[in-house]
């Protein structure tokens, strides 16, 4: 028998060990009030996380216009990072 197959049985001991360890997962009851609140948690940091992108977006678009006096489809070379 080769080195690595010797090790096999107790790799598989040693994994079934483990998963023995494992919690096991119950469905949990939750008031209806509790999944609201989730719902209104959950969907608040949707927001923020969709919103972000679009904000950034803006304040871009917002500075080229009035900070750069630039019109749409301009082409705006910053010669040192902006502040």
């Amino acid at each position: 028998m080769t080195e690595r197959a010797s090790y096999m049985p107790r790799m598989i001991g040693a994994a079934l060990l483990f998963a023995s360890f494992l919690p096991v997962a119950t469905a949990q009851e939750f008031r209806p009030e509790d999944l609201a609140h989730r719902t209104v948690e959950r969907r608040a940091v949707e927001a923020a996380i969709w919103g972000m992108p679009i904000v950034a977006t803006d304040t871009i678009r917002q500075g080229f216009l009035h900070d750069m006096q630039a019109n749409y489809n301009d082409i705006v070379y910053f010669l040192k990072p902006p502040d």
